[in-house]
């Protein structure tokens, strides 16, 4: 952050029309003394000091670290640096939660975010975003997988983002899942509207239901794509699925074999520990989220191992995509425009169901039909790689942003 805060003395220097010889000394003698390892812990107090400073001298604009930076954020610098000091990366955001659909009184819970400042009463577009986490992990406000690229690219159009839960595998079978997300797209055009009148009652939005962008890593990736497949296109103008999860019908996923998921030897189960676990889940109430602690042992991966994964998903044929793709040929559907990047090392979702999804899209859609559906392959890449290192600079997210200029905002 202090690097970021110089390079804006840089750029601010004609503005201000101050001098750098006196200015930069200011900023790197806060940066230095507060920070003489570079730790994050360091990081931390000298923002919370500077940020004490900045309340302080604003009477005095003769300073020249106040005069500096507020002529980049104003009357905002002091939020500037709250936003900088913010544990959350939807800093820019305010947020409610509600539910959108619930079972035997288990609430399947869907959250929304609405740029802060904008103008009271906007028209904003839509990001739909679902979480990753095999269909069996994840939740929709676990920020460690949310891809901060997305979260810039939505601040940046100022568009709404609605992040739903789902039920869960293996307490719920796959056909559950399926129905919540059609539940789903059922309360975003009927109830989303509302539900922002009465809850952002500062900021006032109307959403824009014809101007929706579809997005989800892994798991997530999958609900992406089967929304565009299973019908639930109105008001869709793309899909972007980070290394989806595809052909679940593959021997990665139905076979028992030796896989090392990034790099590291199957882990060593106790006899009979996966049988266990899926007779409990059977009995078991359904869940909507699941964070997995690193001490804990995997069950995507114990299935994974076993080959059983395809079993606990089920059989019906809307549950796969490549399935699913056929049928939209056969009822005269054209197919939604769909960006769909994949790490080519991805060791937990071979990007094997990427390629074999281009390659049916190319056979039942034929060369014209498939002009929309595109995909890259993110070279030397494992799964989940678009972490936080990743904003809208990184080139594939440049290319990303290039093709999505023509269907959204």
């Amino acid at each position: 952050t202090s690097s970021a805060l110089l390079e804006v003395a840089s750029t601010e220097s004609v503005v201000v029309g101050a001098s750098l010889r006196t200015t930069i000394p200011d900023l790197k003698n806060i940066v230095h003394f507060y920070t003489p390892d570079g730790s994050k812990r360091g990081r931390r107090r000298w923002l919370e000091t500077l940020m004490t400073t900045f309340n302080n001298v604003s009477e005095h604009p003769q300073s020249h670290i106040w005069t500096l930076l507020s002529a980049r954020f104003g009357s905002r610098l002091p939020a500037r640096m709250a936003e900088l000091l913010s544990t959350t990366k939807l800093h820019a955001f305010d947020r409610q939660d509600t539910t959108y659909t619930s079972f035997d009184g288990l609430k399947i819970g869907i959250t929304v975010f609405v740029p802060k400042n904008v103008d009271k009463g906007s028209t904003l577009p839509v990001l739909v975003r679902w979480h990753g986490g095999a269909l069996i992990n994840g939740g929709r406000d676990y920020e460690p997988w949310f891809p901060r690229w997305i979260i810039e690219l939505t601040a940046l159009h100022k568009a709404i983002i609605v992040c739903p839960d789902y039920r869960l595998l293996p307490e719920s079978p796959g056909l559950d899942i399926l129905s919540d997300l059609h539940t789903f797209y059922t309360w975003l055009h009927t109830s989303l509207s509302s539900f922002l009148t009465s809850s952002f009652s500062d900021s006032h939005p109307t959403p824009d239901l014809s101007n929706i962008l579809i997005t989800g890593e892994s798991a997530g990736g999958y609900m992406a794509i089967q929304s565009s497949l299973l019908g639930e296109t109105k008001g869709i103008k793309a899909v972007i699925a980070h290394y989806p999860m595809i052909d679940l019908q593959d021997a990665w996923y139905s076979i028992p074999s030796h896989k090392e998921i990034f790099n590291q030897p199957p882990p060593s189960y106790p006899p009979g520990w996966l049988d266990a676990q899926l007779k409990v889940a059977r009995t078991a109430a359904p869940v909507t989220s699941r964070i997995p602690k690193e001490e804990d042992l995997d069950l995507f991966v114990a299935l994974l191992q076993q080959g059983r994964y395809t079993e606990i998903l089920g059989a019906d044929s809307s549950l796969f995509p490549l399935e699913n793709l056929k049928k939209v040929k056969e009822e005269g559907k054209p197919l939604m425009p769909m960006w769909i990047f994949h790490g080519d090392e991805d060791s937990i979702i071979p990007i094997q169901g990427t390629w074999k999804f281009m390659e049916e899209v190319k056979s039942v859609f034929g060369e014209n039909g498939a002009r929309k559906v595109e995909s890259r392959v993110v070279v030397g890449k494992e799964h989940g790689f678009d972490n936080d290192e990743v904003g809208l600079e990184v080139d594939w997210v440049i290319e990303a942003q290039e093709w999505l200029k023509e269907y959204w905002p």
